[in-house]
């Protein structure tokens, strides 16, 4: 009996279609085979884990049972997940049902990511990038389809952001195997200093496994009180690997190196940078012996001095406070060994209150004139009570676009800013600000002007694939000189009706699909490029397009991409239930496209034009080709990670993304170390690339630090300008 209903719903859909849709072709065979495919299925209990009531939880050992379609969208390792269309993650199913299998797979995804990190040398996870985000999508839109009252964006912040951290921590790991393993070759051959040096970046490691793996598991318990999920084993997985890390990272540092203790002393209780205080101070090791006659390097609150020690160990040096903050009471005082040495860091503090000093500021501009593109050099010098004043942030600001650098150890900044396209015509105002609030040296600043003139642009347009319904078109955004130029809004025209609006990406380009549904034989398709103030000129550019006909286009479209047969596909696998796209989706007997929208709910009136429209809005994003140059290759990969996360307002994400992929080149670059901490690169990067590159990456990892560790999100406009500045580092092709 319950065959003869579930074969009487099989026809009756395709009576139903019948009467709105024409079959043509191979969509009609399809349509047939499909209804014999729920006649068959349909008597079955189950196909994989599938009942007819709906989509039951698949044990853990049956994930690998469904295949994944090979065509199906990945996302890359740095990007975010993106909000499915919230139809496309439930049908008439159980809800409940559907939430209980995908908390299943995103728990076994995460727990066994956690796993990887205990037994593996390395660990790669792929299906934190693969199944992870469509899960995780679908899981935050059956939120949402059930009127529960989490939010179901906020859902899914919580599972990108555990995303994140998790590929922050199997780092962190990975980094700290592939420094035990050299650190272990060193030894055995012999190499003693290779191998102290390493010891420190073990011991650097260990603390960063400690503080990721202490963020995840927060991260996890944060996703377990907003779901239903069940992620204790994945803690207590982390939990051990940090022990392990941290246990193996002491008994290295008991082997190599030699324990000091460090006392330091004042000679009066308040200093400012005008009036210093001298401090002395006393290295032993911990049986008291003096490590005597090395010169040393001793970390003062936030600056590294220098100073000799006697044959009892002891040293003097003077400081001048500049960072800190107005309401210590206390400095930390720290002895930093160099790397290969045989002893072992040590640190204290010392009672010491502070006095600000007032400071000042002088800034100059390198061109008169700029217009779009071109990079204006800002300097200038920071002092105080008539000295110079060494390692404050100094910002630049010129319109909306501003960068911060670090004065260098006479005072001096230079900051290169290019002009942005939203900068007016005219006479523009640069500000110079010591970046300082309530800290020993005082804010300051000082401005200087500069001549903004306007730029011609050329706008390109094409058009390929063109149906009777729909056309595919592309074109660039360039200045007269033929510089590309990103981030522009470009209305796309039909017949003079603007039906579009597209933003040109990293290269100027803009690769779009559009309905042709009104045009009747011949149309023109314009594309408008008109800004809204700025420095840059508007221009337009236009194609005649031919529409055929009719009947089957003949441009080698798959049938199931026609509005038509898709449409028919879609009514006859939408009431077959979960089961039906389920088994058909293990037998991979669906194109993708229609596997991530069987479940959209439909209203039964719909007609196929609106089908096709949705269909429109899908935006195509644009690849580098395989003749790219390495720059345009790193400039797509920016484009395609960060663009999206910045559209989204996720630009914590974004910033993130963007110092990860420049972090990773410049490392290839310089030839160093990959444990650097973010500091320590910035350190070898300011010593070995050009004075341009140094001031961007400085203020790129500024940005990264506010973005992974500080409590309130980076602003929209500095992610934006993050973006930027880094595209402009690949751009320094001399560094890559």
């Amino acid at each position: 009996m319950g065959s003869e209903r579930e074969c009487a719903r099989c026809f009756t859909i395709r009576f139903a279609y019948s009467s709105t849709v024409t079959l043509k072709g191979g969509a009609a065979s399809v349509a047939i085979g499909l209804i014999a495919f729920c006649l068959v299925v349909a008597p079955v209990g189950g196909v994989a884990g599938v009942s007819t009531g709906g989509l039951a939880p698949a044990p853990a050992s049956s994930v690998s049972q469904v295949a994944t379609p090979t065509d199906a969208p990945t996302t890359s390792n740095n990007s975010t997940i993106q909000h499915a269309n919230p139809d496309s993650a439930s049908g008439s199913g159980d809800l409940s049902t559907i939430r209980e299998w995908l908390s299943g797979r995103i728990s076994e995804t995460l727990i066994d990511c956690t796993e990887q990190t205990r037994v593996a040398e390395r660990v790669a996870c792929s299906r934190l990038d693969e199944s992870y985000p469509e899960w995780a999508s679908k899981y935050a839109t059956v939120v949402q389809e059930s009127g529960e009252s989490g939010d179901s964006e906020e859902t899914l912040a919580e599972f990108n952001k555990t995303r994140t951290q998790q590929r922050s921590y199997i780092e962190a790991v990975n980094d700290f195997r592939e420094t035990k393993s050299k650190y272990e070759r060193a030894r055995e051959s012999g190499n003693t200093s290779k191998a102290r040096s390493l010891a420190r970046d073990l011991v650097a490691d260990a603390v960063a496994v400690n503080r990721t793996g202490g963020q995840l598991q927060g991260q996890y318990q944060q996703l377990t009180d907003r779901t239903s999920l069940d992620l204790d084993e994945g803690s207590q997985t982390i939990e051990a690997v940090v022990e392990n890390t941290t246990e193996t990272s002491e008994q290295i540092r008991e082997l190599e190196f030699v324990e000091t203790t460090l006392q330091i002393s004042a000679n009066r209780t308040t200093a400012s940078f005008g009036s210093p205080t001298r401090l002395d101070g006393r290295l032993t090791t911990n049986e008291s012996k003096a490590v005597a006659n090395r010169a040393i390097s001793v970390l003062v609150g936030e600056q590294r001095l220098r100073a000799q020690t006697d044959s009892e160990g002891r040293f003097d040096l003077v400081y001048r406070p500049t960072l800190l903050s107005l309401d210590s009471d206390r400095v930390r005082v720290a002895y930093q060994p160099a790397r290969t040495s045989l002893y072992g860091r040590s640190e204290t503090t010392v009672g010491l209150s502070v006095r600000q000093t007032n400071a000042s500021v002088t800034v100059s501009r390198s061109d008169g004139t700029a217009r779009y593109g071109e990079i204006v050099r800002f300097t200038g010098r920071v002092s105080a009570a008539g000295r110079d004043v060494a390692n404050v942030p100094v910002r630049v600001s010129l319109g909306k676009r501003s960068r911060t650098v670090t004065t260098t150890a006479n005072g001096t900044f230079s900051v290169p800013l290019p002009i942005p396209a939203s900068l007016a015509v005219g006479t523009q105002t640069a500000n110079a600000a010591v970046a300082l609030t309530d800290r020993a040296i005082s804010s300051a600043q000082n401005r200087t002007t500069v001549q903004i003139r306007s730029t011609e642009t050329n706008l390109s347009l094409s058009a390929t694939n063109v149906t009777n319904s729909a056309a595919q078109i592309s074109g660039q955004l360039t200045t007269d000189s033929g510089q590309p130029v990103s981030s522009q809004q470009i209305q796309i025209r039909v017949g003079g009706t603007t039906v579009k609006t597209l933003s040109t990406d990293a290269r100027g380009m803009i690769q779009s699909t559009i309905g042709l549904e009104e045009a009747n034989g011949s149309v023109t398709v314009t594309a408008a490029y008109e800004p809204n103030g700025g420095n840059l000129e508007p221009s337009t550019d236009a194609v005649e397009l031919t529409v055929p006909s009719g009947g089957h286009t003949g441009t080698g479209t798959p049938w199931w991409n026609e509005p038509t047969g898709f449409i028919a596909i879609v009514g006859l696998l939408a009431v077959l239930g979960t089961s039906g796209i389920v088994a058909a989706e293990a037998l991979e007997l669906l194109p993708t496209r229609i596997l991530d929208l069987l479940s959209r709910k439909r209203d039964q009136k719909q007609s196929v034009s609106s089908e096709i429209a949705a269909a429109e809005t899908e935006e195509i994003t644009t690849t580098a080709t395989e003749d790219a140059t390495e720059s345009d290759a790193v400039d797509a990969e920016l484009a395609a990670v960060v663009e999206p996360q910045l559209a989204r307002g996720a630009t914590d994400e974004a910033v993130i993304a963007t110092y990860e992929t420049i972090r990773t080149k410049m490392t290839d670059s310089l030839g160093v170390e990959k444990s650097l901490t973010h500091w320590e690169l910035l350190e070898q990067v300011r010593a070995e690339a050009s004075e341009d590159v140094s001031a961007i990456f400085t203020e790129l990892t500024s940005a990264y630090e506010q973005a992974a560790y500080a409590p309130e999100p980076v602003q929209r406009d500095r992610a934006s300008e993050m973006l930027e500045v880094a595209q402009q580092v690949v751009d320094q092709t001399d560094q890559f």
